[in-house]
C-alpha cells in the first residue's frame, strides 16, 4: 500500500515529466488560399472566424507550417460541423497518416452547419525536424455533405504564434467570393 508521502513524490514526477505543449489556434480559412478553396467558404456565427471550409467530396483542407527547430508537435484538437451520417475523416503529416477522426451522425435537416463538436488530440506526440511541414485533413470517400472545419489546434514544444509557424507563402484569404457565401442548409 501507498503512504501518502509516495503517493504525493509520484504525483509530483508524474507533473514534472508530462511535457507541456503550447497550443496555437489555425483558423481553417487562414490556410484556404488557393482556387481550390473557391465555394468552399461558409458563413457560421458561431464558428470561431465566422467562416468555415466544407471538406467533401474526396476535397482536403491542407496547413504548410515552418518551423526553424526540431521540436515537439501534436495535434491536439479539430472543431468542425456536419449534419448528416458520420464519415471518417484521415489527418495526414508529410504524407504519413497522423490520425484519423469520425464526425457525429445526427440530421438536422441543415439546421445543424452552426453546431461545432471537437475532436480531441488527433496525434500523439510527434519529433519534428526543423524544415516544411504539410497537414492534410481529408475526406476520403466521396459525399456531397461532407463536414465544415472551424480551426485546427496545433501544440508545439517551442511557443510560437501562427503567422511564425505558418509558411511565409502562406496569405491570409483574399480569393474573390470569400465570405460572400451563406448557407443555411448545408451543402446537398
Amino acid at each position: 500500500m501507498l503512504s501518502w508521502k509516495s503517493l504525493s513524490l509520484f504525483l509530483v514526477l508524474a507533473v514534472v515529466t508530462t511535457s507541456a505543449l503550447n497550443e496555437m489556434k489555425l483558423e481553417a480559412e487562414d490556410v484556404a488560399t488557393d482556387a481550390s478553396y473557391i465555394n468552399r467558404f461558409y458563413m457560421r456565427s458561431n464558428a470561431s472566424g465566422e467562416r468555415t471550409i466544407l471538406v467533401r467530396n474526396s476535397q482536403s483542407l491542407y496547413a504548410l507550417i515552418c518551423i526553424q527547430d526540431q521540436q515537439d508537435f501534436q495535434l491536439a484538437d479539430i472543431v468542425y460541423s456536419t449534419d448528416g451520417f458520420s464519415e471518417p475523416l484521415n489527418v495526414y503529416l508529410n504524407d504519413n497518416i497522423i490520425g484519423i477522426f469520425v464526425t457525429h451522425q445526427e440530421q438536422g435537416n441543415g439546421h445543424l452547419w452552426n453546431e461545432f463538436h471537437h475532436t480531441g488530440p488527433v496525434s500523439q506526440e510527434i519529433m519534428l525536424p526543423p524544415g516544411q511541414h504539410n497537414i492534410s485533413i481529408v475526406l476520403e470517400q466521396p459525399d456531397p455533405r461532407g463536414a465544415e472545419i472551424d480551426y485546427l489546434l496545433l501544440a508545439f514544444s517551442d511557443s510560437a504564434t501562427v503567422d511564425q509557424i505558418l509558411c511565409p507563402y502562406h496569405e491570409y484569404s483574399n480569393l474573390p467570393g470569400v465570405g460572400d457565401q451563406t448557407r443555411q442548409a448545408g451543402p446537398v
